[in-house]
């Protein structure tokens, strides 16, 4: 409401000594804060005391625990200081996004980190936190998750990561896409194929793994069964054991084209491997092609 954001902006804000003025400002684009939190974007030292004194002051700053830790601002109030960061300061926020980011990582809260990298645009960096808790994040059911992170990247930067090219692949997959999907898979074989060697040998197993996975899924949708198995086998060969949602997903695609082969023993000592994981892992991922069991 107009009325109300003019209030909070002219009678609350605007009342404020100029430094109390800045550190609302600056902090207002944090979700929850906490000290250490708003001295890192204010780059000042008083952010616990200045926290407690808004609470103190009625200033819309609510508690979110019994040890005056974390706050965060009334939604209104929130809402009326990011709106007037933007019309005074929009230059800054990209380096206030930056120092947000930077704490989060290191405090490894890594999905805060990632969104704002995201809101700094600072790409190559979001990249980097995406890939490094993607997987994590998939094993928990956030698959729709990590999509969303991967969209909000420029395409060239996507392209130039082979294994963020897996992940959006792997997921377009499961939702049907499968043109977005088989054109990611290349990319993330043209940009391995320019990078190998400067790929960690452990990531290259994975990558490699991974592109051998999709391809057998892709392969057994189209009923090429003969070459899900060839593509299934290579993946199994190159994943890792702690990688277990990958694992257990290519071993089913396997246990599932034996058996459309009619190699039903081969399909019974498969199935007797892969399908106690992907058993252990449900309620964090849904194994889709279980349904042709």
């Amino acid at each position: 409401d107009r009325h109300v954001a003019d209030y909070l902006l002219e009678e609350v804000l605007q009342r404020q000594p100029a430094h109390v003025q800045t550190f609302l400002l600056q902090t207002s684009i944090l979700e929850r804060l906490c000290g250490p939190l708003c001295d890192a974007v204010t780059e000042r030292d008083d952010g616990r005391a200045m926290l407690t004194a808004l609470e103190q002051a009625n200033l819309f700053t609510v508690s979110l625990d019994n040890r005056r830790q974390w706050y965060r601002y009334h939604h209104l109030f929130g809402d009326s200081l990011r709106q007037r960061l933007r019309q005074t300061q929009m230059d800054s926020l990209p380096d206030l996004h930056v120092r947000v980011s930077e704490w989060f990582d290191r405090q490894g809260m890594h999905r805060e980190a990632i969104k704002h990298s995201l809101a700094a645009k600072d790409y190559e960096k979001a990249g980097k936190l995406i890939e490094s808790i993607g997987i994590d994040v998939m094993e928990q059911g956030g698959h729709s998750t990590v999509v969303r992170w991967i969209s909000s990247l420029p395409d060239e930067v996507i392209k130039g990561r082979p294994f963020l090219c897996i992940l959006q692949a792997w997921v377009m997959l499961y939702s049907g896409q499968i043109e977005i999907a088989e054109s990611r898979l290349l990319d993330a074989e043209n940009a391995l194929e320019i990078q190998r060697q400067k790929v960690d040998r452990r990531d290259l197993e994975i990558i490699n793994g991974l592109i051998y996975s999709n391809r057998a899924y892709l392969a057994f949708l189209n009923g090429q069964h003969a070459q899900t198995i060839e593509y299934a086998q290579k993946a199994l060969d190159e994943l890792p054991d702690n990688v277990p949602l990958f694992r257990a997903q290519t071993g089913i695609y396997l246990g599932v084209a034996y058996r459309y082969q009619g190699q039903l023993q081969e399909a019974l000592i498969t199935y007797n491997e892969f399908l106690p994981i992907a058993q252990q892992l449900r309620g964090r991922i849904v194994v889709q092609i279980s349904q042709n069991l």
